[in-house]
């Protein structure tokens, strides 16, 4: 697949970051990291991203956080922002939904088909609202 969107990538664990950006490299995306909330701010601002993928746990602010002051920007609220985690969290889904995210996946599942096949939606605005943190996870073993 080709095409011109563009992915931000907001996670600390650089291997996971390396692992996604090969895959949405392959896929034809365009992709841009930050390690850090307030790195992934200013990029989010600067190359306005088509979507924004980001980490739940990361030093110096959880995603929920990040994810609500990238929604509170004027220049970037418009951005559909999915969240990683790799943990199950009672009540993520419903502080996900508040702060603006799209969708919460799982990384330990998160097989590279699923993931295009999310971002496509999310870039559409064709992503159906998820209902709790269980389904969602059991949605990635289909």
């Amino acid at each position: 697949m080709k095409t011109d969107r563009h992915v931000l990538i907001i996670d600390d664990d650089q291997d996971f970051v390396h692992l996604m950006s090969v895959y949405l490299k392959r896929s034809g995306y365009k992709t841009s990291m930050a390690a850090d909330g307030m790195q992934g701010q200013r990029i989010a601002r600067t190359e306005s991203p088509d979507v924004i993928i980001i980490d739940y746990q990361m030093p110096g602010g959880n995603g929920l956080l990040i994810a609500e002051r990238i929604k509170q920007s004027a220049a970037t609220s418009h951005i559909p922002i999915l969240m990683l985690t790799g943990t199950q969290i009672e009540d993520l889904d419903a502080w996900a939904t508040r702060a603006g995210i799209e969708r919460v996946l799982n990384k330990v599942n998160l097989s590279e088909g699923h993931l295009v096949r999310v971002l496509e939606n999310a870039i559409n605005g064709a992503l159906e609202p998820a209902r709790n943190v269980d389904a969602l996870f059991s949605s990635f073993r289909r």
